[in-house]
């Protein structure tokens, strides 16, 4: 009986200290220093950003292989500044080293180069070109708290998700039409 009351004890004691620090790194993440370079970085490349939505994106593709009866797992992981309007939607890739976020060529996509796009509930973005074939899937979330390596950032984008679900809707009408 003494064993379940210290079992309950240690786990309602990890539940309160996981609690805290999800707390912590949250509120942290409202106007982070990371969430301001994420919007620089898309004010450097977009001249005329404040006409645009700039969010974090992220993305993630899980694959399976094996053989011999051992399965791998593999996930990768990419990161974006992504600034969208009704018509057009930057995706400006991610790096993270020693804390400092760099950047590499944006990458834009239009009418023009694409074929479909599906604007999902809860900021999900997939992007297909002219052969209906999936180039790309972006999530958008509200909440991003670093966990661990692969989750890197502190970013609270309540508002800017939202909005980013509105306009990724008619981004998908605007493509589909």
């Amino acid at each position: 009986m003494t064993n379940i009351i210290i079992g309950i004890a240690v786990l309602a004691v990890l539940f309160v200290i996981m609690y805290i620090k999800i707390t912590i790194d949250e509120r942290k993440g409202i106007n982070s220093p990371e969430k301001q370079r994420i919007y620089a970085i898309a004010q450097e490349v977009i001249p005329d950003i404040e006409n645009y939505c700039v969010v974090y994106a992220t993305r993630e593709d899980f694959s399976l292989s094996g053989s011999g009866g051992a399965i791998t797992t593999t996930t990768k992981y990419w990161y974006y500044a992504a600034a969208i309007t009704c018509e057009e939607l930057f995706l400006i890739p991610l790096s993270f080293e020693d804390g400092e976020i760099s950047y590499s060529e944006p990458i834009h996509f239009d009418k023009d180069n694409l074929g479909m796009a599906k604007a999902k509930k809860h900021g999900y973005l997939t992007l297909y070109d002219k052969d209906k074939k999936e180039i790309l899937s972006i999530d958008v979330s509200e909440s991003n708290t670093k966990d661990d390596e692969y989750h890197p950032v502190n970013i609270q984008q309540k508002e800017e998700t939202k909005e980013f679900i509105e306009i990724s809707k008619e981004f998908a009408d605007e493509i589909n039409s």
